[in-house]
């Protein structure tokens, strides 16, 4: 629907179709280059706006991304001004995070590169083997077996009389999973629904916002952006036939409100 935008209430109800003329679209990217009042919006701590962003073939362009909002990083500084933490510094970051009552988590994602870098000093770089170790490793790891995952690697430097750049990378990488099994307890994590690896939050920002914001020809305003994204959750959420029939009811008691009942169809 070229040259139209749905522009809804303040909470999600009904929506009415206005000339693209009536509000000035707020998305800006290398399709949309002209400058609008609002070119950005806040959505769950996010700030979605015009960025510049690097394609696989290495050249750059703008694109309409997310990244923390300035809002949410006042809050986050202020809160963490509150610990003052400057005068903690004989406090180790262990100690803080019993202090503060925060666990301290580290991503899959970065074990995962050391594990690689491992893995290719035993095996060629993309061969099945290397694959298969790596997987072994990341297996034992989720199941609490760090130290064992630790005394394997350090056990076949030994074994194998490594030295030089590959006993020196398989040592890296054995310290750097022994200094962080205690931030490595991914088993306790997910027994708890904890995250832990980033993917879960990029891959909502992609699924929920980019897949249905940034189709071609779209042109949003801030009110409608929000209103769009709410709706989204709620149907990726499973609950869009609950919530559609609770505003029905709604918009009933709204137009009726002497009475009147709802017949679902």
């Amino acid at each position: 629907m070229a040259g139209f935008e749905v522009t809804p209430e303040a909470q999600p109800g009904p929506c009415y179709l206005l000339r693209s003329g009536r509000h000035q679209p707020c998305v800006k990217d290398d399709d949309r280059r002209r400058t609008y009042p609002n070119e950005k919006f806040d959505f769950l701590g996010y700030t979605f706006r015009p960025r510049r962003s690097k394609n696989r073939r290495g050249k750059y362009f703008i694109k309409f991304s997310p990244a923390v909002s300035d809002k949410a990083v006042k809050t986050i500084r202020a809160e963490i001004r509150s610990w003052n933490l400057h005068l903690r510094s004989d406090k180790s970051i262990e100690d803080l995070s019993r202090t503060l009552k925060v666990t301290l988590i580290l991503d899959l994602i970065h074990a995962l590169e050391k594990l690689w870098k491992a893995a290719y000093v035993f095996h060629a770089e993309g061969s099945l083997e290397a694959d298969l170790w790596v997987l072994d490793r990341t297996l034992r790891i989720l199941l609490g077996d760090v130290g064992q995952v630790v005394k394997g690697i350090r056990q076949s430097i030994t074994k194998r009389a490594l030295a030089g750049a590959k006993r020196k990378t398989l040592e890296g990488v054995a310290d750097y999973l022994y200094r962080n099994r205690a931030r490595m307890r991914y088993d306790e994590y997910l027994a708890r629904g904890w995250p832990i690896a980033s993917g879960p939050v990029e891959g909502a920002c992609k699924n929920l916002i980019k897949d249905r914001m940034e189709r071609s020809g779209m042109r949003w305003t801030e009110r409608m952006a929000e209103a769009i994204v709410q709706l989204r959750a709620i149907y990726l959420s499973g609950d869009f036939d609950r919530y559609w029939q609770f505003h029905i009811e709604q918009d009933q008691r709204r137009l009726y409100p002497a009475g009147g009942s709802v017949v679902p169809k």
